[in-house]
């Protein structure tokens, strides 16, 4: 009765030993298959990637912004101007290629690439603090800057600097007073941006005086060719230097028109 005991043992064994071989052979198989397939081609790394943008900061778009190994001939050439501070632009492939081409260089793979204006969002009390000097500067002697208040923040170009700085006519009022300057920025010496300040100012008593009260007597200047003629007048109105004003020549009582040069002297306009 042990035999066939026996038997049986040795068919199972017997059957472990070709299930281990053939998942033997069959690993082999698979590997030989993995082996023989053909290696993924592998694409070119792109050269930025997506979305990503190159950061500038001046005005406009040179070819080397968006190809720093370009040739040495084609760095400089412009390819317009730069988007406002803060936002981006697409430089097209072909304004690339077109760039390339006018100096006689060329490229491999040209690609678009998009810059970005590097910028700096200024808070109205900082843009307060940046444009305090050029204010007082603009005052007239006499009058003083209390306080200002920009009417809101600016996102500028990171290397924009403060320009020109214009008041309105004061008052010929003294005392406190209320007024908007307008302070203009550059970039790379073009105007950018112009924005409004509120200012408070005090006017004293002497340059609430008008520059040439009405009825001053002044120097008037009447000059044709390379003669020169001068007459007191009187002034007919207040009136300020570099402004225009009528006068009456004493000795003919003539009314004429002149530019105030100074408190004591004014030039004849030719009459039409």
């Amino acid at each position: 009765m042990r035999a066939p005991s026996f038997r049986v043992a040795a068919a199972t064994g017997t059957t472990r030993r070709l299930a281990a071989r053939a998942a033997f052979v069959a690993l082999l198989l698979a590997g030989s298959t993995r082996a023989e397939e053909p290696p993924a081609q592998s694409e070119p790394a792109p050269a930025r990637a997506e979305g990503a943008a190159v950061r500038i900061t001046g005005s406009r778009v040179f070819l080397k912004d968006v190809m720093p190994e370009c040739p040495e001939q084609a760095c400089l050439v412009d390819l317009g101007a730069a988007p406002p501070a803060g936002s981006t632009r697409l430089v097209p492939a072909d304004a690339i290629r077109g760039a390339l081409g006018a100096t006689g260089a060329s490229g491999r793979k040209i690609e678009a690439v998009r810059v970005l204006s590097a910028a700096r969002v200024w808070s109205p009390g900082e843009l307060g603090e940046l444009v305090r000097p050029n204010i007082e500067h603009r005052l007239p002697e006499g009058v003083r800057l209390l306080a200002l208040q920009p009417k809101a923040g600016a996102t500028l170009p990171l290397l924009a600097s403060v320009g020109e700085c214009t008041l309105p006519a004061l008052a010929k009022r003294a005392g406190p007073l209320t007024t908007t300057a307008m302070v203009e920025f550059l970039h790379d010496g073009a105007p950018v941006r112009r924005v409004a300040v509120q200012v408070r100012l005090n006017v004293s008593e002497r340059a609430a005086r008008p520059g040439v009260a009405r009825g001053s007597i002044v120097t008037l200047v009447i000059q044709r060719g390379s003669a020169t003629v001068s007459a007191n007048g009187v002034a007919l109105q207040d009136s300020e230097i570099g402004k225009t004003a009528s006068f009456k020549v004493q000795p003919t009582g003539r009314i004429v028109q002149a530019r105030i040069e100074s408190a004591g002297m004014a030039m004849v306009l030719e009459q039409p």
